[in-house]
């Protein structure tokens, strides 16, 4: 009885172990991780993914599990994860593309999969990126839409290889461009406003700028009528299809989706900061700002929006709004004041419909990010925001925002694959959108909204 109780203890020890070193090797599940070739055009190897005609790399995950939530399945693409995890994705040299081949780009990459959607109401689109050409053009090919428009802003001291990227898949489209200026942004400096302002102004501008020697990226560009404009930046991912958008912001009927928080953050602007470019990062001097112009009151929010085109005119044009620009210029993040700050100050501008109540403002539509301190996160923390993972995508999917921060391809190529595999379904099929619940949320905010249901 003692022998065999000690052999029953030695069996149940090696077991364990056995099953601790296969959890703890990946490898040894390789069975769990199949790359899809598609026509033999992606070539694989534990050092790099090579893009050769014009395909991304797909995992064979069952995404529709993984929004369910569904361990068996997570754990199977947490194991495959693990095993690509030192493989190169596609350098950004993959992504310049020769003006002749554009359109076998376009078709082998589905621009034209969903055809064209609310073609009376267009929208503008701006895209902030710094890195990863892959991740920029599969964030705009979920994006694009024929009708709409769209400005792109590289960094400026992005890698050379990344700016004569997407010079060339701009080249592409008559609807797509490179903003007419760039900035070396520095995180929190106001340069960081100024490239969304200026792809906002050259959005607003355009049939001035086309076809001009002094903008030969705007050559063979069209001018669209757009109605509302939303900016991104390149980590982010759309939780609305373009007709879902269009339905919710025929409703704000002119109003905005601007987060406004009673501004609490005096340190912020009380002395003036300027961008030291050698260090690269703000820096506080001990000199004091005067009081904003023109009385406007400052608050704060996100510094995504989704704005009218009347609105977005007032922001580039207006005098006044001008000189709220020029004083931020001389505080810390001020692209979380300018929008923030124009909304609120309804005795400047009250075209919006903009109801003054903070309470109401701090909750905003117009993005979801997950702060470390607050959320679960299962991916990696990034600037203190959750950079989302497999084990993220059953609570993101029932967001109700109209994007989502932070998706980062190098991090997890599984879950991006997912979400732009449920992005296309939720285009292909009839939205089941719940109207009510947005046209409830926006009318706290505007006098403007107009219902259908309600």
């Amino acid at each position: 009885m003692y022998l065999l109780r000690k052999f029953i203890l030695l069996l149940f020890f090696v077991v364990c172990n056995l099953l601790f070193y296969l959890y703890s090797n990946p490898k040894l599940n390789s069975k769990y991780l199949t790359l899809v070739l598609d026509k033999k055009s992606i070539e694989f190897s534990s050092q790099n993914i090579r893009l050769t005609s014009y395909s991304v790399p797909k995992y064979d995950v069952n995404c529709n599990a993984l929004f369910k939530n569904n361990s068996e399945e997570i754990l199977r693409a947490k194991y495959m994860l693990q095993e690509i995890s030192n493989v190169k994705r596609p350098p950004d040299s993959d992504y310049i593309i020769e003006e002749s081949k554009c359109e076998n780009f376009k078709k082998a990459r589905g621009y034209y999969r969903h055809g064209t959607y609310a073609s009376d109401f267009p929208l503008a689109i701006t895209i902030l990126a710094h890195e990863s050409a892959e991740q920029l053009e599969r964030l705009l090919r979920t994006l694009y839409q024929p009708q709409n428009i769209y400005c792109i802003h590289i960094d400026k001291k992005s890698d050379p290889n990344f700016h004569k990227a997407f010079e060339s898949i701009s080249k592409c489209f008559d609807n797509v461009f490179i903003a007419t200026k760039t900035f070396d942004i520095i995180y929190t400096g106001h340069s960081r406003l100024e490239a969304d302002f200026n792809c906002l102004k050259d959005l607003l501008t355009l049939d001035n700028l086309i076809n001009t020697v002094k903008h030969p990226n705007l050559i063979g560009k069209k001018v669209v009528d757009w109605k509302y404009a939303l900016n991104y930046v390149g980590t982010e991912f759309p939780t609305k299809t373009n007709s879902e958008l269009v339905n919710i912001l025929k409703m704000y009927n002119g109003a905005n989706e601007i987060q406004v928080i009673e501004n609490k953050f005096l340190h912020r602007y009380e002395y003036k900061w300027v961008e030291d470019y050698r260090r690269h990062k703000m820096k506080k001097t001990e000199e004091k700002n005067p009081p904003p112009p023109h009385g406007y009151i400052l608050a704060k929010g996100f510094c995504s929006y989704a704005i009218s085109r009347k609105f977005a005119e007032y922001a580039v044009f207006d005098p006044r709004a001008l000189s709220l620009m020029d004083w931020l210029k001389n505080t810390k993040s001020s692209n979380e004041f300018y929008w923030s700050t124009l909304e609120y100050n309804t005795q400047i501008y009250s075209d919006h419909g903009f109801i003054q109540n903070f309470k109401q403002t701090k909750n905003t539509l117009v993005r979801y990010s997950a702060w470390s301190k607050a959320y679960n996160c299962t991916g990696k923390i990034r600037n203190g925001m959750c950079v989302f993972s497999i084990g993220d995508l059953s609570h993101v999917i029932k967001r109700r925002e109209f994007l989502i921060n932070k998706f980062m391809i190098d991090n997890d190529p599984i879950s991006y694959q997912c979400m732009e595999e449920w992005f296309d379904k939720n285009e292909r099929t009839n939205s089941t959108l719940d109207l009510d619940f947005y046209c409830n949320f926006a009318r706290k905010k505007s006098n403007l909204v107009k219902c259908k249901n309600i």
